[in-house]
């Protein structure tokens, strides 16, 4: 465990999140490897399982939209309420939260989690988020380079947003009416 006032590249947290200079916090890589299929749902389901690992989300249904080795299942239906859970739980909300945009904590990595955990038992300002009326418990943090972002976030949802448009349009103009 490292302790963040001993370590300068941990100097982030003093801008991201508000704590006292006196205490200490233990910051923890808990990071493990994932191969992602090339395929924007895959891509997608893994932003999810990602913002999924740092807060404590309970929705029902939620992991089957996690599981990206199993991409390929998804029907039509599934893959817009994706998208909608996706822009429900877009960075937006996460930024500066659970989310930080921090190259050199990422290494050789495009994300890293970490957990953080408290020596002096005070606690970090930022400990829960609320999602959709939901009060979600922060559980820990991911750092990310922006091209992990656009890989796994900003392009599949402009992608499959486009995709199902598309769908959309074609249907209305397959209708037909039978007299």
């Amino acid at each position: 465990m490292i302790f963040l006032n001993e370590i300068t590249h941990y100097e982030f947290l003093k801008h991201k999140m508000a704590y006292r200079q006196r205490d200490q916090y233990g910051i923890k890589d808990v990071s493990v490897s994932a191969y992602v299929p090339k395929n924007d749902v895959a891509r997608l389901m893994y932003y999810l399982n990602c913002a999924c690992a740092v807060v404590e989300y309970n929705d029902n249904n939620i992991n089957r939209y996690c599981d990206y080795d199993n991409w390929s299942q998804l029907s039509n239906e599934d893959i817009h309420s994706l998208v909608v859970l996706c822009y429900t739980l877009s960075p937006d909300l996460f930024h500066n939260k659970a989310f930080f945009h921090f190259d050199s904590l990422c290494g050789n990595d495009p994300n890293k989690f970490f957990e953080i955990n408290q020596v002096n038992h005070q606690l970090l300002a930022i400990q829960s988020i609320v999602i959709a009326d939901q009060t979600c418990r922060v559980n820990r943090i991911m750092t990310y380079k922006m091209r992990w972002m656009n890989t796994y976030y900003f392009n599949p949802m402009k992608n499959l947003a486009r995709r199902l448009n598309n769908q959309n349009q074609r249907l209305r103009s397959s209708t037909y009416v039978i007299s």
